[in-house]
C-alpha cells in the first residue's frame, strides 16, 4: 500500500480503497496534495476517514470517477475552487470546496494567520492581522491575474516555474507586473498568446470581480507574505520565512476549533448526514 501521506495516482486509489474496505467501511476523502493531507490530519479527519492525496484537482476528479465506476461508496472529494468562482461550476454531491478560492486563502482568513504573525512578524510594523491579510490578498490578486486569465480563457500557460517573489520588492511590496507578464509569455508554453491578448483577458477577469479572496491564488499570497515579512511586516531573512515554511506554519497553527468555524466543515457534515455516516470531527 502507498503510505497515506504520499501522493497517489487515480489508478492506485482504486486499489487502496478496495484494500482498505476489507477491514473498514469508513469514508474516503480525496484531497489535493500532501499539504492538504496534513491539514485534514491535523483537524482529526484522518482519524476517522481514509485520506488519499493526489497531485492536483484533475487527478482527484479522475479518481472520483474511477471509484464510482468501481461502485465504491462514501467517497468525498475536497478540491479548491480556483477559476470556478469566476466561471461557475456544476453541482456534484460528492465534491465539497473550501470557504474561499482555495485552502490556503481559507487559512489566511482564519486565526492561524494571527498566530503566524505572532511568531514571524514584528508587532511595531503592523497594526493588526486584518491589515496584513488585506494587503497580502490585494497584492496576490494582482499577481494572480495572468493565472486566472489563463484558466478562464484556456490559454494553457505554464506557471509552475514562476517564482513570484522575484516580482515583489521587499522594501515596500511594489509589484513588477509587466515583468511578470513578460516572463510568462517568454515561456515556450505561451505559444502564440500575445501580450495584448493576455492583458485583455486579465481586464475581463477584473470586470467579473475585484474580490481578492476570489482572484488571489493562495500559494502566491503566501509568497507575498514571505516578502512582506522581510521588511514591511517583520525583519526576517528570506531563508527564515521561505514560502514553504509559512505554508507549513499556517497548517500547524490551524486547529480543530478553527476548522469547526468554517463552511467547509459544515459542507462535510451535510455530506455525511446525506450519506448516513457519522464523522465526529465535523459533528455538531
Amino acid at each position: 500500500m502507498v503510505p497515506a501521506w504520499l501522493e497517489t495516482t487515480p489508478e492506485e486509489a482504486v486499489m487502496e480503497v478496495a484494500w482498505s474496505r476489507r477491514e473498514s467501511t469508513c469514508p474516503v476523502l480525496l484531497v489535493e496534495g500532501h499539504r492538504d493531507f496534513m491539514l485534514f490530519s491535523r483537524v482529526g479527519l484522518a482519524d476517522e476517514c481514509t485520506v488519499l492525496s493526489f497531485r492536483g484537482k484533475d487527478s482527484v476528479h479522475e479518481a472520483l470517477g474511477l471509484l464510482r465506476e468501481a461502485e465504491e461508496r462514501l467517497i468525498l472529494a475536497v478540491v479548491d475552487w480556483d477559476e470556478l468562482l469566476l466561471t461557475g461550476v456544476g453541482d456534484d454531491p460528492d465534491v465539497v470546496r473550501p470557504d474561499h478560492v482555495d485552502l490556503e486563502v481559507m487559512l489566511l482568513h482564519s486565526s492561524a494567520l494571527s498566530r503566524l504573525l505572532d511568531v514571524w512578524a514584528s508587532a511595531d510594523k503592523y497594526e493588526n492581522t486584518d491589515q496584513v491579510r488585506d494587503r497580502v490578498l490585494d497584492l496576490a490578486a494582482e499577481l494572480s491575474l495572468p493565472l486566472r486569465a489563463s484558466q478562464v480563457f484556456k490559454l494553457h500557460l505554464n506557471f509552475e516555474r514562476v517564482d513570484y517573489t522575484k516580482f515583489i520588492d521587499s522594501r515596500d511590496l511594489t509589484l513588477a507586473l509587466n515583468r511578470l507578464i513578460e516572463t510568462i509569455l517568454n515561456d515556450e508554453s505561451a505559444g502564440d498568446v500575445t501580450r495584448e491578448q493576455l492583458t485583455d483577458n486579465m481586464g475581463y477577469v477584473r470586470e467579473i470581480t475585484q474580490d481578492p479572496s476570489v482572484l488571489a491564488n493562495g500559494h502566491i499570497a503566501i509568497q507575498v507574505l514571505s516578502k512582506g515579512l522581510n521588511r514591511v511586516f517583520g525583519s526576517r531573512s528570506a531563508q527564515e520565512v521561505r514560502p514553504e515554511i509559512l505554508e507549513r506554519s499556517l497548517v500547524n497553527f490551524f486547529d480543530k476549533d478553527d476548522f469547526r468555524e468554517t463552511e467547509l466543515c459544515a459542507r462535510i457534515r451535510i455530506w455525511a448526514e446525506n450519506n448516513n455516516c457519522t464523522i465526529a470531527a465535523v459533528a455538531d
